[in-house]
């Protein structure tokens, strides 16, 4: 047989698959990593979750609270209080705590007929208060004529201690004004403070003040420059006021510091101030911004009154009214006024307790003339009848029964009660009128007083101006004269001094002389 070349087989390469292969399957593992994160996860099933508790014996690590900023209280805002100050711009301020505060509000309800605001307390303002209008004046008033101030129903004033101080304390104190002072400080010290207290004495001595005498810093003019308590030595303004109050007070007189809501709010620590002396408040704010107590309140600095040339203060005073005693209680005080009337005439409030006693009876008009004109006799006798015996009589009740009884006839134009016509009238009702002429000493007339119920006396203005200066001739009742004191209580028609005392001596020196007589005592029926 031939033998054939033999052939050898090649080797085959496979090296490349393998590297394709390896390709394939990291991308076949590429794309379930991509699905698996885009896949939603889905809660694990109850049963498929294994919960491996930790042994009893061994507690789990405390869980690590995530770190958070720190929270900042934010503090409140401050209850603030404002007010306008004498240039116009808005002020704020905090009260101090401890400070004592005013417990009374404030109205305007008219002005009077000079165009200036009249300001009276209503009825749920301040109830144990009443109020009465007035002014300040100094040098720069000049002379001023006082019947006519007194006669616009200017019932107090507040004088300056300078060069006309006296002739204005005589002029006022004639007319029975109510009367203050005050004095322009310049101290810087509390040494110089008690000083000027002192000299401020020398001008009051033997004077009689039914009001205050005030400490007035002579540079408040400066209060403008304040914007803060920092730029008022507080303390030191305090001590200087202390100073000079405390000197006035151990002299006998009722200290007062003049202040503006700008002083108290920065210039004073009202904490020692407030409430311990009367502060004469000054304010143009229409109604005053302070919630301290105040005596009195100057609120217009360019007035207009009759007897004052130029311009003058106006201020309101802030008193008590009587506190009536118990024997006072059940004395009736019939007025010639109604409400509206009353209004129109009188500054001051109305000083009755009981309804009824202003009515309609003083809408009667005879001759012309309202009964606001020609009632007083009438109401005198309508008082003593219906304190004094068990009837209840009213003017207008009282009124036509005079007519009835006498020939009082007032359409004739002489509208006024006869003497005779009163003692008819007293003897009607059971009552025993004594008609006397004055005596000629005050201690014989203070001793019929005392001896009488009640007396109607007749007073007239030019005799004496102290109490009803602006009358030639009117009529009211007196009562429970008090010898201690020597003081009476008034029931006045006309209602100016009406459930007031008052000194009989100043009723004494303004008897009628030129009538028949004086005075009609009156004695309780027998």
């Amino acid at each position: 047989m031939a033998k054939g070349r033999s052939r050898r087989r090649r080797p085959q390469n496979h090296i490349w698959k393998l590297i394709v292969a390896a390709l394939l399957f990291l991308a076949a593992v590429l794309f379930v990593i991509i699905r698996l994160k885009q896949a939603p996860a889905e809660p694990a099933s109850t049963a498929e979750t294994e919960v491996t508790e930790a042994p009893e014996s061994e507690s789990a690590p405390p869980e690590t609270p995530p770190e958070t900023e720190p929270v900042t209280e934010t503090e409140p805002e401050p209850d603030w209080l404002y007010y306008i100050d004498k240039s116009g711009e808005q002020r704020q301020y905090l009260l101090e705590e401890g400070a004592a505060l005013r417990e009374y509000e404030w109205n305007i309800p008219r002005t009077d007929e000079n165009g200036n605001p009249v300001f009276e307390k209503t009825d749920d303002s301040f109830p144990d208060y009443e109020m009465i209008r007035g002014i300040d004046v100094s040098k720069e008033q000049g002379k001023v004529d006082w019947y006519q101030v007194r006669d616009a129903r200017c019932d107090f004033v507040i004088l300056c201690a300078d060069e006309r101080f006296e002739e204005n304390y005589q002029g006022a104190r004639r007319l029975g004004m109510k009367i203050g002072a005050y004095y322009r400080s310049k101290a810087a010290t509390a040494e110089e403070a008690a000083e000027e207290a002192r000299e401020f004495l020398t001008y009051l001595d033997g004077k009689e003040l039914e009001l205050f005498a005030a400490y007035v810093p002579e540079n408040m003019a400066d209060e403008q420059l304040l914007r803060g308590p920092e730029d008022s030595d507080r303390d030191q303004n305090t001590r200087i006021a202390e100073a000079f109050c405390s000197t006035l007070e151990e002299a006998g007189f009722q200290p007062a510091i003049y202040a503006s809501m700008l002083s108290e709010a920065e210039r004073y620590d009202m904490t020692a101030l407030a409430g311990r002396y009367s502060f004469w408040y000054t304010g143009l704010e229409g109604t005053p911004s302070t919630p301290y107590p105040f005596c009195c309140w100057q609120y217009c600095l360019t007035g207009g009154i009759r007897g004052v040339t130029g311009p003058v203060d106006l201020d309101v005073l802030l008193v008590r009214p009587y506190e009536e005693r118990p024997e006072e209680g059940n004395i009736y005080s019939y007025t010639q006024f109604y409400d509206e009337a009353y209004q129109m005439t009188t500054w001051v409030n109305k000083r009755v307790s009981a309804e009824g006693w202003n009515g309609e009876w003083a809408r009667i008009t005879a001759g012309g003339q309202e009964f606001m004109m020609f009632g007083c006799g009438v109401c005198c006798l309508s008082n003593m009848v219906s304190t004094m015996t068990d009837k209840v009589v009213d003017p207008e009740e009282m009124y036509y029964v005079l007519k009835d009884q006498t020939n009082y006839y007032p359409e004739s134009g002489r509208g006024a009660v006869s003497w005779e016509y009163l003692k008819t009238m007293c003897a009607y009702y059971g009552l025993d009128m004594d008609l006397r002429r004055k005596p000629a000493d005050y201690e014989t007339f203070a001793k019929e007083m005392e001896a009488a119920r009640t007396a109607v006396v007749l007073v007239d203005g030019t005799n004496d101006k102290r109490l009803w200066w602006y009358t030639d001739g009117h009529y009211v009742n007196i009562w429970e004269y008090d010898p201690e004191d020597g003081t009476v209580f008034v029931t006045d028609p006309s209602t100016h001094f009406n459930r007031q005392r008052v000194k009989l001596l100043d009723i004494y020196n303004a008897l009628k002389t030129a009538s028949n007589y004086q005075y009609g005592a009156v004695s309780d029926p027998q």
